[in-house]
């Protein structure tokens, strides 16, 4: 339920809000960049429910990587 541990870790959609600027810190802005980040999900077409379930189900930073090098643009 967070983006980020507060130590710089980050699951998959906290980077992705980091691409789009987010510093890591939990305010007002932060919808902001979620916003951003989801908007770009949806554009690609990934499922972002699909990455958070990868990223909660223990898949690995690299493995989301190729994932979403996977998907067509």
């Amino acid at each position: 339920m967070r983006y980020s541990d507060g130590q710089e870790g980050r699951c998959v959609i906290g980077v992705l809000m980091s691409y789009h600027g987010w510093n890591g810190k939990d305010d007002l802005d932060t919808t902001k960049r979620l916003l951003a980040a989801l908007v770009e999900l949806k554009d690609a077409g990934i499922d972002e429910g699909l990455l958070i379930d990868m990223n909660d189900s223990g898949y690995t930073f690299d493995e989301i990587a190729d994932y979403l090098d996977r998907v067509e643009k």
